[in-house]
């Protein structure tokens, strides 16, 4: 029988790992399940959990003997709790080398783990996308080239038209000349966003990255009608880092904050001095609390414990801030 110390280690060692760990007997009976187990099997207690054992997850394993020595396995198992499916994956771990002495399982939650396959997906489909709508926006600036030329020839037209005419087309070019010079604006936009993320390290002004951040921002939030403001400080301040992807990191808690609001809401952005650091604050509409308990509890796993979409988009923001110290 194991001590309480021991148990104590392996629950510290799971809630790092992200992973619930449970000790089984020789007749595969639950002899020890850490905090974390309760958590992914929805269960209140000893009695519960051991129940669902038992009814839902036991019979899976087959025929178990005392003296039987099964070998390591790896289950899937989808449990109905309430109006919800639970999906876990079971790593058997059989103890003792020529007779069995009981079983260590490790248990992780398969949505999590459907959810940082997706989030990778996504990445790596930006990647290529990223490749191909670069040449997809250079081949747009060809017709739009042309439609640039062929206005400049119709000014040189509209100058020799009669006076009654020439303020009409005047003011009907003066418009076409406004749109294109829009499109060609968020065409380099665009092609400036797609360029691949450097690893360099460089001196920059934060400023200026929280600038750029507000531009990529403001177009959605308008859509929403959230009233987004940005408030940098006076001055430069250079910092010295990876500048895409903290920028990403910015990115990714505003649009993890919009995603919650409702229409009407307020996203702040602000620039502070904390000492010799700065700092970026994200205010919106009280979120920040939440999201500020979600980064505590990052802090003491690999892997985030809740990877919804919140929880992919913190953890990529964690790494970040921590690669910066």
């Amino acid at each position: 029988m194991k001590s309480a110390c021991e148990f104590e280690h392996l629950d510290a060692l799971a809630r790092t790992m992200n992973v619930a760990v449970v000790i089984l007997n020789t007749a595969a009976d639950i002899e020890f399940a850490s905090p974390l187990a309760y958590r992914f099997l929805d269960c209140t207690d000893e009695a519960e959990l051991k129940d669902i054992w038992v009814q839902c997850i036991r019979p899976q394993f087959g025929h178990v003997g005392k003296s039987q020595l099964i070998k390591f396995r790896k289950l899937k198992v989808e449990l109905r709790r309430a109006a919800k499916t639970l999906l876990f994956e079971l790593d058997v771990f059989p103890v003792g080398k020529n007779k069995c002495s009981g079983y260590l399982i490790l248990l992780s939650d398969r949505t999590s783990d459907n959810n940082i396959e997706a989030a990778f997906l996504v990445a790596s489909k930006t990647r290529v996308q990223d490749y191909l709508y670069s040449a997809l926006i250079h081949d747009m600036r060809g017709p739009m080239n042309v439609m640039k030329i062929t206005l400049s020839l119709l000014d040189d037209i509209v100058e020799d038209a009669g006076a009654g005419i020439h303020d009409a087309l005047k003011k009907h070019s003066a418009v076409l000349h406004e749109e294109l010079g829009r499109l060609n604006h968020t065409l380099q936009f665009v092609l400036d966003l797609n360029k691949a993320p450097t690893t360099d390290l460089q001196k920059f002004d934060l400023r200026e990255l929280l600038r750029e951040t507000e531009s990529l921002l403001r177009p959605k939030t308008l859509k929403q009608r959230v009233n987004l403001t940005l408030q940098p400080l006076e001055h430069q301040t250079f910092v010295y880092g990876n500048r895409d992807r903290i920028k990403q990191s910015v990115l990714d808690l505003a649009v993890m904050a919009l995603s919650e609001m409702s229409e009407h809401g307020n996203l702040h952005i602000q620039q502070t001095i904390n000492g010799p650091n700065t700092c970026i604050l994200l205010k919106a509409d009280g979120e920040e609390a939440r999201f500020g308990e979600l980064l505590d509890e990052l802090d003491s796993t690999y892997l985030p414990i809740n990877m919804s979409h919140h929880g992919v988009g913190l953890y990529m923001v964690r790494q970040i801030l921590r690669s910066h110290g």
